[in-house]
């Protein structure tokens, strides 16, 4: 994250406050780095998705601006948002996909190692799943209210993109905090996703 997180709050303020040009100057500050989160999420996906990552960075972005109840306070607030509208995104798109093609023989989205950003998959162990049964494991975690801030982590670690050291900063959490909530995350989804007869 290498702008300065001050002109970015000021601007996110300015575009709350409904100020002419601050969503655009947001825009081009943060463009480089949303394409960066989209890259690494794209590429988490089967060779011939359609999305692609300029696609998918304004999708969310245009999600983002049309949030009128939302009051924006920060980096934080914002990147975690921009990941869950693109897990939103890409989500329907498969959910689109699988509808269209029942029947069909889809290559399964792979969380191995090699695709992971920081060396540590979201669901361990290499467990193949699709996005969909991945966004339904994190639906049932997110009703406890006691982890839904570890279900931001796969957002930002996963949909997002980002490594821990990425994902403690726009927390603003100690590394040391991010990876234990990782690993209790990582065993969450692996066990909701059993419980729904995935390998």
């Amino acid at each position: 994250m290498t702008n300065e997180p001050e002109n970015v709050t000021r601007l996110l303020n300015a575009a709350s406050n409904d100020e002419a040009g601050a969503w655009t100057r947001l825009f081009s500050i943060l463009y480089d780095q949303l394409q960066q989160m989209a890259t690494k999420l794209l590429h988490k996906e089967r060779p011939n998705h359609t999305w692609r990552r300029t696609d998918l960075v304004h999708e969310a972005f245009i999600r983002l601006v049309g949030e009128d109840n939302i009051r924006w306070t920060g980096r934080k607030q914002f990147f975690a948002a921009a990941a869950r509208a693109m897990r939103c995104l890409l989500v329907d798109y498969a959910r689109r996909r699988n509808a269209a093609k029942r029947g069909g023989e889809d290559k399964p989205l792979s969380l191995d190692e090699e695709h992971d950003v920081a060396g540590e998959s979201a669901v361990p162990d290499g467990l193949a799943v699709d996005i969909e049964a991945l966004d339904v494991a994190l639906a049932r975690i997110e009703t406890d209210p006691r982890h839904r801030d570890k279900c931001k982590l796969v957002e930002l670690r996963f949909f997002a993109g980002l490594s821990m050291e990425q994902t403690a900063q726009v927390l603003g959490r100690s590394l040391a905090s991010v990876k234990r909530d990782w690993a209790f995350i990582k065993a969450r989804i692996k066990h909701e996703m059993s419980k729904e007869g995935r390998p």
